[in-house]
């Protein structure tokens, strides 16, 4: 191997590793400030950079919010297909009450990490911001539509069960939708459930 190649390869090695550190301390920003009060200053801070380093990667501020959503939503996949797969104990060919009581209690805490609550500040910043609102529509599709698959591949008995036609949990029309409302803990403003 030459020696263009060798400091080609640590040089890409070293981009990928920069860009994901950036895109980590994106969402850590959305998370801590929300959407609106995310700025490329903070984002550089809280990634360990210099704003001009930051810029080397990203032009603009909004294509840091385009590679984050895809950022996020591959890590919002990742830590589904973790979380789930514990329930696949005999290769998802059997609907059994275990594996679902294995499922809820995984969605449970899919739907209270870090990632969950920075998915949703984009997902409600998306409907002040047209722009930010049609990424994050193709991105709920993308998730639904990759969690279904996962779904059908992990469970492929439950992908013939007509009671789970919809098995994404983040689709408006998933029954995992319904009972993640009902069991997520409400937050009370003067004794009134928000």
């Amino acid at each position: 191997m030459t020696k263009a190649v060798r400091e080609g390869t640590w040089q890409a090695t070293k981009s990928e590793n920069t860009r994901k550190a950036i895109m980590d301390a994106t969402i850590r920003c959305y998370v801590s400030y929300g959407f609106t009060e995310t700025t490329v200053a903070k984002i550089a801070e809280a990634a360990g950079l210099s704003r001009g380093a930051l810029m080397h990667h990203f032009e603009s501020r909004h294509d840091i919010i385009r590679a984050s959503v895809h950022h996020l939503v591959d890590q919002r996949m990742n830590e589904y297909e973790h979380l789930v797969s514990a329930a696949a104990t005999d290769g998802g060919t059997t609907v059994t009450r275990e594996n679902l009581r294995i499922t809820m209690y995984a969605l449970w805490e899919f739907f209270h990490l870090p990632s969950h609550t920075a998915y949703q500040e984009l997902m409600l910043a998306g409907r002040a911001n047209a722009e930010l609102g049609g990424i994050m529509t193709r991105a709920q599709l993308e998730l639904d539509q990759r969690i279904g698959d996962s779904i059908r591949s992990m469970f492929p008995a439950w992908g013939t069960a007509r009671q789970f036609v919809n098995l994404s949990p983040t689709s408006p029309s998933s029954p995992f939708r319904a009972w993640r409302s009902a069991v997520s803990p409400a937050r009370t403003i003067a004794g009134r459930r928000t």
